[in-house]
């Protein structure tokens, strides 16, 4: 679930009650453009195969991913489905 944040953006919303530990948010600068979305998983957990090396950044002990859509639904549905598929590989 993401719930929207008062801000200066044209549209900004956090993800709440995810996995431990993992952060996601959407973001959209302006109307004309695609809605971000930025899903940080902590290195505990095992990727599912759709998160792929080219969407995403390994930053020490993390994996930053990114994903852009035309619409809000599209990328609600994206960020929800990788955070679905996480499984922890150690306890956190």
């Amino acid at each position: 679930m993401f719930v929207k944040q008062h801000t200066n953006l044209d549209y900004a919303a956090t993800m709440i009650g995810g996995p431990a530990g993992v952060t996601a948010k959407i973001t959209r600068l302006a109307p004309s453009l695609a809605y971000d979305v930025t899903v940080v998983i902590p290195g505990f957990y095992e990727l599912p195969e759709m998160v792929t090396r080219d969407a995403s950044t390994v930053d020490k002990k993390r994996v930053i991913v990114h994903g852009s859509f035309a619409g809000l639904h599209e990328a609600c549905a994206w960020a929800d489905r990788l955070t679905g598929s996480l499984r922890q590989t150690i306890a956190a």
